[in-house]
């Protein structure tokens, strides 16, 4: 064994170069949904590599399960003194500055404090035998951000097109912390080599290089892709927007295209801001969406989805990220949806929107009742009614007046493998509680400061008796909904009652028998959904979690002829628990 360190600048460095035979040509195919697959070609004894996917499981026996390695190494983080290594000796990297994997059959098992792998990680491989092996590795695209350690030599990869990659000179040229400095490559015969023509020297994709870094850097390439969550764009179930911070590190304007894996799984959707009116719209993002990024500038693109166009409960994609000049970058794209049945191709009033829905219905019309009409007139301001809708699994509609959100905690039995314990028989989960002699089952939600208290939501917009009120029809961008509400006479909120006043208080001049002095109050309640948003809001969530359309009612009681009031409508998801009350 041999080993040198280099001196530059004044500081000595210690660095580590292993011995490797490699060939390693990484390239990036369509896998699964949401999933990329990297190929890297293994030659017998070392290889370094650079993974870009994030294997599932991670577990290294398992993503290297067939492929006959001696050993897996990784580079622990912050380590200051790197050692070149001119002859392959694992004895070498059994220092404090790594971490090894080493397979069952080999002695050295036992030692093994490597388990498992990480996308945007650099590995040196040894693989065992005579015949190269194409290693393939399927996962999510991962998202890592290189951290330079200062004035010394740094293990890394980049995430360039494999098809059209960029050389070592284009990469580093923006930074003048890396430009003109050594780079080390891998060779096929084993060894390392000092690269003396980087602008002819073209980045493999997949393989891991030795780059030093003069004094402080957090250069990521000349183009930076950004999301704003680490692991990419997840909108899980609830979230409607996430930007993609873009930004282009080179002296000249670049245009970036935005490619697609599975245009037809995840119904994305960009957006766009109109700089006369200020209105945002949500256009869809096409298998292939271009932006230009002037030099040396970024810009944020906002994306959302259309769960009302999912066609299952969860879907996924990957974009691929490119300036055209070489470097590209993969982003993960993963959303879900809120409902638990099996979702169509596009959901309509057919398929329950379970769960508890608050809305606004602005009412700007009015008909004339003095005169007998029946046509609702425009007036000249609108006023807002809240009402809370209730849809339970089965589709069934319930208009509620106030409703509060609670805990019901969970029951715990004996482990039915005997370790003595109890284990979780029915795990906790929230409630929705319209009985109020129920709230001693359960506890609160939220914290106030002083104690866990209950959250409740109410309406005083309308009234009727009971707690909930079966209203027929369904929900959805095409269903109609109608509700009946009866206040009788002497009910409380009857605006003809008062039971202090002697002329409104149902009683007779002794104040002794019953003399109806109200009137019964009857209003009938419709909502007509569209497949349009009413309010000309171009959300991302409409048709999913936001509905809405036209609101209105016939009331009769108040006047001797009915009044008839009309406006639009507006109502979200603000809870997906299908049952009230348990």
């Amino acid at each position: 064994m041999e080993r040198r360190t280099v001196r530059r600048n004044g500081t000595r460095i210690a660095g580590a170069v292993m011995a490797a035979a490699l060939l390693a040509c990484g390239t990036v195919l369509g896998a699964g949904p949401g999933e990329v697959e990297q190929t890297i070609q293994l030659h017998p004894g070392w290889n370094a590599v650079y993974l870009e996917v994030q294997p599932d499981p991670s577990d290294i026996e398992a993503v290297l399960a067939g492929v006959p390695v001696a050993s897996v190494w990784t580079l622990k983080a912050g380590t200051e003194t790197i050692q070149y290594v001119r002859d392959p000796n694992e004895k070498t990297l059994r220092t404090d500055g790594w971490y090894g994997y080493f397979p069952p059959s080999r002695p050295e098992h036992v030692t093994t404090n490597l388990f498992t792998f990480r996308a945007g990680q650099t590995y040196l491989i040894r693989l065992e035998g005579e015949v190269p092996v194409m290693w393939r590795v399927c996962g999510r695209p991962g998202m890592k951000t290189v951290r330079w350690l200062p004035d010394s030599y740094n293990l890394v990869g980049f995430d360039v097109d494999p098809q059209a990659p960029p050389t070592l000179g284009e990469w580093f040229k923006p930074s003048a912390a890396h430009d003109g400095q050594p780079i080390w490559e891998m060779t096929a015969d084993g060894s390392w080599r000092e690269v003396t023509d980087p602008y002819s020297t073209t980045i493999r994709a997949g393989a891991a290089y030795w780059v030093y870094c003069q004094g402080k850097s957090d250069y990521q390439g000349p183009l930076v892709v950004r999301p704003e969550l680490l692991e990419g764009l997840d909108f899980g179930k609830a979230v409607r927007t996430l930007g993609l911070n873009i930004e282009n590190a080179l002296d000249i304007d670049v245009d970036v295209t935005i490619t697609r894996q599975n245009p037809g799984d995840v119904p994305l959707v960009v957006e766009v801001m109109d700089p006369e009116t200020v209105k945002r719209s949500y256009p869809d993002v096409p298998a292939a969406y271009r932006i230009e990024v002037g030099a040396g500038k970024g810009a944020r693109l906002d994306f959302g989805v259309r769960r009302a166009r999912l066609a299952a409960l969860e879907a996924a994609d990957v974009l691929s990220v490119s300036n055209g000049l070489g470097c590209r970058r993969l982003v993960w794209v993963h959303v879900q949806s809120v409902y638990q049945p099996v979702l169509k191709s596009a959901r309509d009033a057919s398929t329950p929107f379970s769960g508890l829905w608050v809305g606004i219905a602005r009412v700007n019309k009015v008909s004339m009742a003095q005169e007998g009409g029946t046509t609702p007139k425009p007036t000249k301001s609108s006023y807002p009614l809240r009402f809370l809708l209730h849809v339970d699994a089965s589709g069934q509609v319930r208009l509620l007046k106030e409703v509060t959100k609670m805990w019901k905690e969970g029951t715990t039995k004996p482990d039915p493998g005997g370790s003595g314990y109890n284990v979780t028989d029915q795990p906790g989960h929230y409630v929705l509680v319209t009985d109020e002699s129920l709230f001693d089952q359960f506890k609160g939600v939220e914290f106030n400061g002083d104690a866990v208290v209950p959250v409740r939501i109410s309406t005083i917009a309308y009234d009727f008796q009971g707690t909930e009120l079966e209203a027929q029809g369904t929900i959805g961008p095409r269903g109609n909904l109608d509700a009946t509400l009866v206040l009788p006479v002497g009910f409380p909120t009857n605006p003809f009652f008062d039971r202090y006043h002697p002329d409104h208080d149902n009683l007779d001049a002794e104040f002794l028998n019953f003399k109806a002095e109200s009137y019964e109050i009857t209003r009938r309640i419709h909502w007509r959904f569209t497949e349009t948003d009413p309010w000309g809001i171009d959300d991302p969530n409409w048709g999913h979690t936001i509905l809405g359309g036209v609101y209105s009612e016939e009331i009769t009681g108040l006047h001797r002829n009915p009044i008839f009031v009309e406006g639009t409508f507006r109502m979200e998801l603000v809870s997906p628990i299908p049952v009230l009350n348990q």
